[in-house]
């Protein structure tokens, strides 16, 4: 196993942009050989608003057998996902998947940022730059894309804990 870059880029982006009293942004990574069962208790005890899934070739089966776990778990929860494997295949994996609230495409940084503002004040994350929902008729919708970050001085370091000195080498 090793760790994944995008899930600690996508956190480090958040909470640069967030206030820390209004959300806590918590990553977990598991593997596609441990049980479906321990993945759902892990999920289940953080008692997460909502859970963002970075999907690959390699576990977009596991995720898709996953997700209706999970809103089994946790009914209000707000269940997401990205990455290239459903943020290419966004209308695919929303028609084959009701359980799963939306998918974001493309750079996730300044989406997920947003998400969590909207979500932390009880809007509708249909306003969000870069995802793709379905409408109160059930219809599949993109919101339009999300500009892409050209600064890149914009984005923090993955790995804070290295700067801090409090990490398992």
């Amino acid at each position: 196993m090793h760790t994944n870059v995008a899930i600690r880029t996508l956190k480090a982006y958040a909470e640069k942009f967030l206030s820390a009293e209004k959300i806590n942004v918590e990553i977990s990574e598991f593997t596609i050989n441990q049980p479906v069962g321990e993945v759902l208790r892990s999920i289940g005890f953080t008692e997460a608003d909502a859970v963002l899934f970075s999907t690959y070739i390699w576990n977009a089966e596991y995720v898709s057998k996953l997700l209706p776990d999970v809103k089994k778990l946790l009914p209000q929860c707000i269940l997401g996902a990205g990455g290239p494997e459903y943020g290419y295949s966004a209308e695919k994996y929303l028609g084959l998947i009701s359980d799963l609230d939306f998918i974001m495409f493309g750079e996730g940084e300044k989406t997920v940022a947003e998400l969590a503002e909207i979500l932390c004040g009880g809007k509708n994350y249909s306003s969000v730059k870069g995802i793709y929902f379905r409408d109160a008729d059930g219809k599949i919708k993109f919101s339009g894309e999300q500009q892409p970050i050209e600064n890149l001085d914009e984005l923090p370091f993955a790995y804070p804990e290295i700067q801090k000195g409090d990490f398992d080498p």
